[in-house]
Order: C-alpha cells, then sequence, then structure tokens
C-alpha cells in the first residue's frame, strides 16, 4: 500500500522503498522530477546518504587489509602506490572529521588517527578537518560557557586546542578566544544584580581554564 512505502521510506529502509515502489507504481520510469522539492531533497539525502556509507565501508576495509603494508612503506621510506595512499588518507580524514562532528568529540580518536597519518607518511585534509575542528572548539566553550561552566566540556576543549598546537594544525579559534576573554573578564570583577556571580570551578578546572588561556594566547588584565 501507499502507506507501507512511505514508512519504509521513513524508516530510511531503501531497498524496501525501491520495492515498494515498484508494487505501487509497476515497472515504469519514474524521474525526481515527479517528486516535490522537500520530497526530492530527503530521496536524495537517502541515496546519497546509503552511497556514503557503502563507500566508506569499502574503503575500511582496504585501509583495515593495507595498513601494515603502509607502515612497512613508510618506515622504508618507500612510496607508497597511489591507490592505496588515496584510500587510506580518504578513510582516515573522514574518521577525524568524524569524531570532530560527534558530541562531545573524540578527541582521543582524533588524536590516534593524526598519529596513524604520521606513521605512514600520509597527508591530513587540512582545509576540511580545519574547518570541522573549529567548529568542535567553538560547541565545547559554548557548552562550557552556557552549561553552568560544566567541568568536562572545559577539558575536552583544552584536550583539543593543546592537540592542535602540538600538531601545529591551522584552526581558526577566533570565536573561541572571544568567548574566553568574555568568561575572564567577567570572573575577575565582582558580581552584580546584572551579572549574577558564576559557578565556582573545582581546582582541576581552573588549572585547566588557565592552561587554556595560554594556549590561546589570551592576557586578561
Amino acid at each position: 500500500t501507499a502507506q507501507e512505502l512511505l514508512d519504509a521510506f521513513d524508516h530510511g529502509d531503501l531497498p524496501e522503498t525501491i520495492r515498494r515502489v515498484d508494487q505501487h507504481f509497476g515497472e515504469g520510469t519514474y524521474t525526481l522530477r515527479l517528486l516535490f522539492r522537500d520530497e526530492q531533497r530527503k530521496l536524495v539525502d537517502l541515496l546519497f546518504d546509503s552511497l556514503r556509507d557503502s563507500v566508506e565501508a569499502s574503503f575500511r576495509r582496504i585501509y583495515e587489509s593495507t595498513a601494515p603494508i603502509l607502515r612497512n612503506l613508510a618506515a622504508s621510506r618507500a612510496p607508497a602506490p597511489p591507490a592505496l595512499r588515496a584510500a587510506a588518507e580518504f578513510y582516515l580524514n573522514e574518521r577525524i572529521r568524524s569524531a570532530l562532528v560527534r558530541s562531545p568529540p573524540d578527541v582521543e580518536e582524533v588524536s590516534g588517527r593524526l598519529r596513524e597519518l604520521e606513521q605512514m607518511s600520509l597527508s591530513m585534509d587540512a582545509a576540511s578537518v580545519g574547518y570541522e575542528w573549529s567548529l568542535a572548539a567553538k560547541r565545547l566553550m559554548e557548552a562550557f560557557a552556557e552549561g553552568g561552566r560544566d567541568g568536562r566540556s572545559l577539558l575536552l576543549l583544552r584536550s583539543l586546542v593543546t592537540l592542535a598546537a602540538e600538531r601545529s594544525i591551522d584552526v581558526d579559534f577566533a570565536s573561541v578566544q572571544n568567548r574566553y576573554y568574555e568568561i575572564a573578564l567577567a570572573a575577575i570583577h565582582p558580581p552584580t544584580d546584572s551579572v549574577p556571580a558564576q559557578p565556582s570551578l573545582s581546582p582541576e578546572e581552573g588549572e585547566a581554564f588557565r592552561a587554556l588561556g595560554e594556549k590561546l594566547r589570551i592576557r586578561v588584565g
């Protein structure tokens, strides 16, 4: 029925959706132009999500089976075959981006994947990784600032900023720096009716906040 087709589509079940389309409409030829624009976008997103997952799975299998070879080649300073190099770089960069997009970001996986890139003499996608890194840092700073001084977000943010510095990764931290300055400036002024006192930080969190300021090169007062 039409409802079964809609249910399959809403659940993201592409094979079942196609089967229901064939049952409901027959084997005629249909195009995206027959759909409303919003439905076109939904279907295209569904198709690309399925394709992306399939591509990522393929690259993961290639990487997992060839990683030892790439490490040995890098250790002996021998060039890696271009196809294997491209597959490994795609997979590792995608894993880094995925780890940064998570909420909260997985800093340990980011660090580990960067280490793998280095061990195999592979390249990081500086533009896309730097962009996601900046967004992840901004989200953590906002979580800290707006979430009652969330200590976990602060510690993760310090780790993320520190890792970027250690790896010499070019990340735009401007929004994080501005927010840090606002928070630090408010902390050195006594609370008022319009600016209430902020939750206090534990000794570890206070040290993390100071260390973050040093990494961001922010001085207040």
